[in-house]
C-alpha cells in the first residue's frame, strides 16, 4: 500500500514538473501571461452607430479562399452593441476572430451583411503595466463599418 501511495505521489510531482495541469488554460511556471480585452464600435457606411449587433469571439473561423465567412470554431463569448454601437468583452489570447452579425433585421436602421475580423491584426494598446512574468493588460480595438445587405 505504501508503495502505491509513493508511486502516485512521485508520478504527480513529475507530471506537475512537466507542466501538466487540470485546467482549461495551461499556465506553467516561467510562461509570460497577460490580460486581454476587445472593444470597438460598429457603424454603418455613413458612420452612424448600429445598436443590437451581435459580436461573437471565437478561436477561429473557416472559409474558402482565406475568407472567414464559414462556421466559427469554438465560440468563446457573445455580446451585443449598445445604443452608441459600442461593445466590450474580455478575451483570451487563443481567441482569434470576432464575428459581427445583424440579428434584429430592420430594427436597427437597416439590414447589414455579417463580417468576421481577425483580432491578431487589430491595434493593441497596453492599459496596465505588468511585472515579472505578468506582462500587464492589453486592449484590442476593432472598429467595424458594416455594409448594408443588398435588396434583391
Amino acid at each position: 500500500m505504501k508503495l502505491r501511495k509513493w508511486t502516485a505521489a512521485a508520478l504527480s510531482a513529475m507530471m506537475a514538473g512537466l507542466g501538466y495541469s487540470c485546467g482549461d488554460t495551461m499556465c506553467e511556471y516561467g510562461v509570460p501571461t497577460a490580460d486581454f480585452s476587445v472593444k470597438g464600435k460598429v457603424t454603418d457606411g455613413r458612420g452612424n452607430p448600429i445598436p443590437g449587433i451581435q459580436v461573437i469571439t471565437a478561436r477561429r473561423a473557416t472559409g474558402e479562399d482565406g475568407r472567414l465567412n464559414g462556421p466559427l470554431i469554438n465560440p468563446v463569448d457573445t455580446v451585443y452593441t449598445d445604443a452608441k454601437g459600442e461593445f466590450a468583452t474580455d478575451y483570451r489570447p487563443d481567441v482569434g476572430v470576432a464575428r459581427f452579425t445583424d440579428v434584429d433585421g430592420e430594427a436597427n436602421g437597416g439590414e447589414f451583411q455579417p463580417t468576421t475580423w481577425r483580432l491578431d491584426i487589430c491595434p493593441k494598446t497596453r492599459t496596465k503595466k505588468g511585472h515579472g512574468w505578468y506582462e500587464g493588460a492589453f486592449e484590442v480595438t476593432a472598429n467595424v463599418a458594416l455594409e448594408p445587405k443588398s435588396k434583391e
